[in-house]
């Protein structure tokens, strides 16, 4: 199977949509932008802006995980740019659990502004550079996997939640072979060297049969936790009350089921993370769909 064309066409050139960036950044995130000040975009520190009230610009942010606590812990939320991205080069799991909690309480919500949070400088160097050459929507910032559906997030810090069951393509890949895709350093598309498969984020490839809504599938997957939960009612017993009240939101369709969050559970489910995701995509499996064996 070879690479769709398309976004990697566009990637790397020069837009017709391109136009200027502008990026502020938190005090501490300065050695972050040093790294990443080659990029030609309009850099400004950020002068505690009256954010709260503001209406939302093109902006982004670029700020540290310490930065955005100590915000959030304010109640200054920031709702007025395009999208946050988080440098968590230098944060622990504790500080990206207590973000994320926070986040969850203080952003929920179809209008909350997209935030990407990574350890990877090129990950961030990858948006930036893809909204200043106007390919938001077909760079791939990041993609990871829960059980048998690929989640991708674009440059504009979309999510594009793709079930391997219901796309023509990936339905013929076994577990074990949709797990052992790489993207590829311009994310143009994922690549899967066993089968000489690559696919782009367009309509001809990642997308064909189009994705599900990043809502609907929200709700999905908070009804499969629930009913996963029932099979294991002593687990909430073993959680902090932080992780007890985002799996109540999780649950509820308000917030995603974060890989941190996972780790967790299946600790205390005395499981692997991947066993416990592929029982949740069992769980949202319509019936009738079976999974290709390895």
């Amino acid at each position: 199977m070879q690479a769709s064309e398309g976004s990697t066409k566009r990637v790397g050139k020069q837009s017709a949509r391109q136009g200027e960036l502008t990026v502020f950044y938190s005090p501490s995130a300065s050695s972050t932008h040093d790294s990443l000040s080659s990029i030609a975009v309009h850099w400004r520190i950020n002068q505690q802006l009256p954010i709260r009230n503001a209406s939302r610009s093109n902006a982004f942010y670029l700020t540290t995980t310490n930065d955005l606590i100590s915000d959030l812990v304010a109640q200054n939320v920031p709702r007025v740019y395009k999208g946050i991205l988080i440098d968590a080069s230098k944060s622990s799991a504790s500080q990206r659990d207590r973000l994320f909690s926070l986040w969850s309480q203080a952003m929920a919500g179809a209008s909350a502004t997209p935030y990407l949070a990574s350890k990877s400088l090129r990950v961030i160097r990858r948006v930036l550079e893809a909204q200043r050459n106007g390919d938001g929507e077909a760079v791939i910032a990041e993609a990871f996997a829960e059980g048998r559906v690929l989640i991708v997030r674009d440059a504009n810090l979309k999510f594009h939640r793709i079930d391997a069951d219901q796309h023509p393509i990936l339905t013929k890949l076994s577990t074990l072979q949709l797990l052992s895709f790489r993207l590829d350093s311009a994310g143009s598309g994922l690549h899967w060297r066993d089968t000489d498969l690559d696919l782009d984020l367009d309509l001809d490839g990642l997308l064909l049969r189009g994705e599900q809504s990043n809502e609907s599938y929200r709700k999905e997957r908070g009804c499969a936790l629930a009913i996963w939960l029932d099979k294991y009612p002593s687990i909430l017993d073993k959680l902090s009350t932080e992780d007890r009240a985002t799996i109540m939101m999780i649950t509820k369709g308000n917030a995603d089921l974060l890989l941190s969050l996972v780790d967790k559970l299946a600790e205390s489910a005395s499981m692997s993370s991947d066993e416990l995701l592929d029982e949740l995509a069992l769980i949202q499996r319509p019936p009738g769909v079976e999974v290709p064996l390895s």
